[in-house]
């Protein structure tokens, strides 16, 4: 949820203090015409819980077509891997069962 000084985070979510990032999207009704960016920060905690306070919005190429949307994947993934290469850490893990409990209807 949008704050005047920041993004607020949801309270179930786990966080650590410190920099952090949001990816935000939008699209038309086709799923088409998408337009993204990547707001970095610094997650702080506050009286209401925590709170991603934006420092840098990051908006990438165009991904107009399926070609641009593979070309951009590609490069991040290099720079993902590149990124954790040189700090030898492991590759992060998602935990894709947390994120689909999200969008399922309460419950199920």
């Amino acid at each position: 949820m949008t704050t005047e000084g920041g993004f607020r985070v949801a309270p179930e979510c786990e966080v650590t203090p410190g920099p952090a990032s949001l990816l935000v999207h939008e699209h038309n009704d086709e799923l088409a015409a998408v337009r993204k960016a990547l707001i970095r920060g610094e997650l702080r905690k506050d009286g209401d819980g925590w709170l991603l306070v934006p420092s840098k919005v990051v908006e990438p190429g165009s991904t107009s077509t399926p070609q641009d949307a593979v070309r951009t994947l590609r490069r991040v993934q290099k720079a993902t891997t590149r990124y954790v290469n040189r700090r030898d850490l492991p590759r992060p893990r998602v935990r894709w069962s947390e994120f689909q409990a999200l969008v399922r209807p309460r419950g199920e």
